[in-house]
């Protein structure tokens, strides 16, 4: 399985953020972002997941295009580096809302 992101144009007003930029991932393999602050790489991710739109981008699954990335359940997940849910939610909504299996959770993680 291969996901594609390409020709991602991403612009703040004046300021270019990202150009063309280019991503593929596949199964298996670890994919490392690499880059100075202010790059675009946390952008890109966002962009990947649906958080963020671009001026222009194309994704694909294995060579289809896709819109929503998130349409196809359990393909991709993002956590980003600041807590993005209510400190209300309790551990258990979380683990349900992300389909992970509570007890295999707990074993895991003590």
């Amino acid at each position: 399985m291969e996901i594609l992101i390409d020709s991602v144009w991403l612009s703040f007003g004046r300021k270019e953020v990202l150009r063309g930029a280019h991503l593929k991932l596949e199964r298996g393999k670890v994919t490392g972002l690499l880059g100075r602050n202010g790059t675009g790489k946390s952008c890109l991710l966002k962009i990947l997941v649906g958080r963020l739109p671009a001026d222009n981008v194309y994704i694909g699954l294995d060579g289809e295009h896709l819109y929503d990335l998130y349409a196809k359940s359990g393909l991709i997940n993002y956590l980003p580096q600041h807590a993005c849910h209510p400190r209300s939610l309790r551990l258990d909504r979380l683990l349900a809302y992300y389909k992970v299996d509570r007890r295999a959770f707990r074993e895991a993680h003590g």
